[in-house]
């Protein structure tokens, strides 16, 4: 099953918190039922400092991907 986030906000806020460190972030979401893993690929999009769009992805699950996940949900500079 797909898992989606999307925030809205008049400034750039971060969405780390969600995507990454919460107990009930995406990223834990996606290893949390053993039995049940995400086992399709991820993908992070926002809108850069000069309000281009920035797209990163990976055809990995996000559990197996941590490292670029984190990556990507800790874009430019906060």
């Amino acid at each position: 099953m797909c898992r989606l986030f999307g925030q809205i906000s008049p400034r750039a806020e971060s969405a780390e918190d969600f995507l990454v460190e919460s107990e009930f972030s995406l990223l834990k979401q996606s290893n949390f039922k053993k039995d049940n893993l995400q086992k399709d690929g991820w993908g992070i999009a926002y809108f850069g400092n000069k309000g281009e769009p920035v797209v990163s992805k990976s055809p990995k699950p996000a559990f197996k991907d941590a490292k670029a996940f984190e990556a990507a949900a800790r874009p430019e500079s906060k």
